[in-house]
Formats: C-alpha cells, sequence, structure tokens
C-alpha cells in the first residue's frame, strides 16, 4: 500500500449496478477520501434472461481498467474488489467474474444482499453520528435497494430488495415524461413488495430517515444549486418542501429537459425519476419527516473491516 503523510491508503472497488467505483482512502477511523471516482456501466441497461450482455461486459472492464490506472498512480500494491446484485443475481455471473480476472487481475468478492446492508449500516454509522434512536437507512441502487434499521450501535433489521432503479426501469418501461397512471401502478408495486419493511419499521419506532446513495446524493446537489449558498453536500439535511418541489418538477420533465438540471449528473438523468417517487413513497407510506444525506455506505464499511477478522479476498497488482 502506499503512504500519505505516515497512512496507508486501501483501494476498494465497487462494482455496482450502475457504477463502478473506486475509493482510495486513509486507513483511519475518519475513513479520509483520498479519491472517490465513480465511472458509468449500467449493468442493466439490455438486461434479458438476467444476463449481463457483451456491450454491459466491456463497459463494466473498461472502467475497471480505468481505475486501475487510478490506483498505480497512487503506488497502491493491493485492492479488494466487490460485486452486488447486478453480478451476483445475474445467470452468467461466473463467466463475467472469470472474464474480469483475466482481463484485469482482480478477484471480486461477491457479496450477498443482507451483507451488503450490513456493511453499508457500517458505512453510514462511520459518516453520522446517528446516536440511539433508531433510523432506517435506504441505499438505492441500480440492481438492489437495501434498508437497514439501526441505531448507532446497534442492526435491529436489514433486508435487501431487488428493486433498484434500474431494475424498476426496465420493468415499467415509463414514458418521458411519467405519467399519472404510471407513478399510481408503481406505487401499488412498492405497497405490494414492501410488506416487511413497513411493519418492521412500525416494530421498530424510527425517527428518521438516512438515504445512502447516487440518487439521494443527486437530489441533494440539485437543491444546494437552486436553493443554497453552500457548495457541499456534507451533513445536508433535506428541506422536505424543496424536496417535494423537486420532485413535482421531475415528474414534469423529460430526459432533455433533465439534462440541463443543474446538479444532476448525466448518468443519473434516465433513471432520477423513478429513484425520487421510491424516496417519496417512503416518506409519506412511514410518515417520516426528517431526512439526511449519507455520503458513506459500502466502500466505507469494507474500509472498517479490512483490519477486523473477514474474508475478504484481495487482488495484487
Amino acid at each position: 500500500m502506499a503512504e500519505i503523510q505516515g497512512l496507508m491508503l486501501r483501494a476498494i472497488l465497487d462494482l455496482g449496478s450502475n457504477t463502478f467505483n473506486l475509493l482510495i482512502a486513509k486507513n483511519d477511523k475518519t475513513s479520509s477520501h483520498v479519491e472517490n471516482k465513480k465511472i458509468s456501466v449500467k449493468l442493466l441497461k439490455k438486461n434479458t434472461n438476467n444476463l449481463i450482455d457483451k456491450s454491459a461486459q466491456k463497459r463494466g472492464i473498461d472502467a475497471l481498467l480505468k481505475h486501475i490506472k487510478t490506483i498505480k498512480e497512487y503506488n497502491i500494491k493491493e485492492v479488494y474488489a466487490f460485486a452486488t446484485s447486478a453480478i451476483r443475481s445475474s445467470s452468467n455471473k461466473q463467466e463475467y467474474i472469470n472474464k474480469i480476472k483475466q482481463k484485469t487481475g482482480l478477484f471480486i468478492n461477491v457479496i450477498n444482499g443482507k451483507k451488503e446492508a450490513e456493511l453499508i449500516a457500517i458505512g453510514v454509522r462511520n459518516n453520522l453520528n446517528i446516536g440511539r434512536n433508531k433510523h432506517l437507512l435506504m441505499d438505492i441502487g441500480g440492481g438492489s435497494t437495501e434498508f437497514i434499521i439501526a441505531n448507532n450501535k446497534k442492526i435491529y433489521w436489514k433486508s435487501s430488495y431487488d428493486l433498484g432503479v434500474a431494475r424498476l426501469l426496465n420493468k415499467f418501461k415509463p414514458n418521458d415524461p411519467i405519467s399519472l397512471k404510471e407513478i399510481e401502478k408503481m406505487n401499488s408495486f412498492f405497497e405490494n413488495n414492501l410488506n416487511e419493511l413497513i411493519n418492521q419499521t412500525k416494530i421498530n419506532n424510527i425517527v428518521g430517515l438516512i438515504g445512502c446513495s447516487g440518487s439521494f446524493e443527486s437530489l441533494a446537489k440539485i437543491i444546494i444549486y437552486k436553493n443554497s449558498k453552500r457548495n457541499s453536500i456534507n451533513n445536508f439535511n433535506f428541506d422536505l418542501n424543496k424536496l417535494h418541489e423537486l420532485h413535482i418538477k421531475l415528474l414534469k420533465s423529460n430526459y432533455k429537459q433533465r439534462l440541463k438540471i443543474k446538479g444532476l449528473s448525466s448518468m443519473r438523468a434516465d433513471m432520477i425519476v423513478i429513484s425520487s417517487i421510491f424516496i417519496i413513497f417512503i416518506l409519506k407510506k412511514l410518515k417520516i419527516n426528517k431526512l439526511q444525506l449519507s455520503q458513506f455506505a459500502l466502500k466505507e464499511g469494507v474500509l472498517s473491516t479490512l483490519n477486523k477478522k473477514n474474508s475478504w479476498q484481495k487482488s495484487l497488482l
């Protein structure tokens, strides 16, 4: 590993469904980021028969080669790579993992949904002091969405649902702009598929929602560009009135209009409407009036476990 001011650097790759993410961080309690890069891959863009097609495979491998170049610039020799929903659930998972190994030299740790949720919770607790009260954590990915009920000491419940925005986009194929009927259909789908989550939040008496994903970050950035003099999303608490105003704007927008929205990355312009519908459903259904952003999630959770007993396999560059 490389060293900056006496602190060792770690390199972690998160192979998500929408983006392949690289975290280079100091190996200390603050999880200080040195590099945090995302490259769009959209593994589920043309997902048929639960296969990652050849064009998506190539996008992923090209992204990994770019990330490896960055890692080598820091003279880091070890990297930990993790795959989540899109890869773990694909019928050609092993073929793609073997191809990644052949083309990049990387060993991929494939983690299940429960483990992903646990690592997300660890990451969030490294970013926010959530206190003794129980919060609902929500991480919206492309292939899955993880929900965790936790406080600063304990995870009370966790689950992973195959309700990522890329899967939802493929399932519903909404018009652009989306119609009221399509929104109602989507909300009914959430209602029918999130019974356990709804029951668990009642049992555990949660006090707020913590969002940790590119979707939440995008919404925060849009609100900041429009309403705030601040230029950072650190410790961002959502004004729910402003979030609802943005939600209505997104529902009325088409793809070309969304590409022009300041703060919204082009890689998320096709999926942000579904993300917003999902978030607003959770807030309304669970009667939540507090929403906070966590910039830490899976990668930072992994970082915290590297010095502890675990079965993660590293790759040597």
